[in-house]
């Protein structure tokens, strides 16, 4: 008798199951286990202890933890009580790290924090035979003081509520017309988007999965060429670089294409001008082959002058944009292209970054236009946001792709500034992480989202 397998004996299935997981196939997950932060930080006492039950990919865990106020010292002690695996153990830190993140919440301290798995099949499953009698404890939990009084007494258990109330939101998403028209469009992609959109000065929410960890391929480009252009001003990115240089002068220095910046077969017109290398080339031109048509050539360059990788993801988390990851380069994804899981944004992030180069550039105004402008000015992604705006629409952006294999697509992703006709900027951020659509409609998915957001934005006042 054969015995049906499940996805949790695939490591590789584990490993992605933040993408795979939860946010695959439940509409609205991330905002459901944001309500369900606020409804316990609303009811829970200061010496709470919460037991989370989730399906193994540690995902409560870390979006709870987000609402934890104060000293994140209980996680550390939980990761260290627990017998976990080093997997385990990881979510747990992670959990810890955004406990640091979101410290600033005005919420009440949870002060212990367990995760157990109750799944031994496909987690959608499990959800799907049990969903009604949770949506009514949900119900009755939140609005029944009785009964919330019993649950802070312990007669049911916090982890019960925990729950419940993951389940809450539901109806609260589908009240959202515009995440509920974005998440009717995404189900063609046939995989997990995730989006995230700011107009500000409105209340405009736009948000699909939106704290997914989304690979970010080409995309890196855009935070790796601006923290080339800050180390270039502040004199740390060329050796022969003098104080108060001007922007026109920096641009113009010329930095060194060497052969081993060359990864062969991969798109590179720098390296098809110049097959051999050994050339010098403007910082100017580099940013625009990185930025402006993704090439990969310019972008070791950059990661050579810059450090590397992590240095990336050092300048980043300087700036306030924790969520995102940066550990390879594309050499290092060529050879490997399973790595790209770990370069790694989440949308929300990514609109966070967009917004820096609107209202608190790091770099100065002038260097700061430079880098908007060639990111207008690029060619790559023509059928995907831009796709969705109306032409002659001003849209600043950088994209990023993944090959397909196994018919799966790892990666299609669009963000960018879009100017709309009263001037406002509006920052949107659309990732499609593995999809088993075509590109044509990946494509096309991304545009229709571009469209609706644009069309809801044009009413936000």
């Amino acid at each position: 008798m054969t015995t049906k397998s499940s996805p949790y004996d695939d490591p590789e299935w584990v490993a992605r199951y933040i993408h795979v997981g939860p946010p695959a196939f439940l509409p609205g997950h991330a905002g459901m286990l944001q309500m369900a932060g606020i409804l316990l930080a609303e009811r829970m006492p200061d010496d709470g202890r919460l037991l989370i039950v989730g399906a193994g990919g540690g995902l409560e865990t870390r979006y709870l933890a987000g609402f934890a106020k104060g000293s994140c010292a209980p996680f550390r002690r939980a990761r260290a009580r627990l017998k976990t695996t080093p997997a385990t153990n990881g979510r747990h830190a992670d959990a810890e790290i955004s406990c640091r993140r979101r410290s600033e919440l005005r919420t009440p301290p949870v002060h212990g924090i367990m995760q157990a798995d109750p799944y031994k099949s496909s987690g959608s499953q499990q959800l799907g035979g049990n969903r009604g009698l949770l949506i009514g404890l949900a119900c009755c939990l939140t609005l029944s003081p009785v009964l919330a009084r019993a649950v802070r007494g312990g007669i049911f258990g916090m982890h019960a509520l925990a729950i419940a109330l993951l389940l809450v939101p539901v109806s609260v998403f589908a009240q959202n017309s515009l995440r509920t028209q974005i998440a009717d469009i995404a189900k063609d992609a046939k995989g997990v988007v995730g989006v995230a959109c700011e107009l500000p000065g409105t209340k405009l929410n736009c948000d699909l999965n939106s704290h997914i960890h989304a690979p970010m391929q080409s995309m890196y480009k855009l935070p790796l060429s601006l923290t080339a252009l800050h180390l270039a001003e502040i004199g740390k990115l060329l050796p022969d670089q003098r104080s108060g240089e001007s922007m026109e002068e920096i641009l113009d220095r010329k930095v060194r294409f060497l052969p081993t910046d060359i990864i062969p077969h991969s798109y590179s017109p720098l390296t098809d001008r110049y097959p051999k290398a050994d050339v010098d080339v403007t910082l100017r031109e580099v940013i625009r082959l990185a930025v402006g048509v993704s090439d990969n050539g310019a972008e070791e360059i950059l990661v050579r002058l810059v450090g590397g990788p992590l240095a990336v993801e050092n300048y980043m988390h300087s700036l306030g944009i924790n969520a995102i990851q940066v550990r390879y380069s594309e050499r290092d994804l060529d050879r490997d292209e399973n790595l790209e899981y770990q370069d790694w944004i989440e949308p929300t992030a990514a609109v966070e970054l967009l917004e820096r180069l609107v209202k608190y550039s790091p770099v100065s105004p002038a260097m700061n236009a430079f880098l908007l402008k060639t990111m207008a000015d690029s060619l790559t992604g023509k059928e995907q946001l831009r796709a969705g705006l109306p032409p002659g629409t001003v849209l600043a952006h950088k994209t990023g792709h993944s090959g397909t294999h196994g018919g799966v697509t790892a990666a299609t992703n669009d963000i960018g500034l879009v100017t709309l006709p009263d001037g406002r900027r509006l920052a949107i951020a659309v990732f499609v992480t593995d999809s088993r659509a075509n590109d044509t409609t990946r494509q096309r998915v991304i545009a229709r989202i571009a469209q609706a957001v644009y069309k809801e934005a044009l009413a936000e006042r």
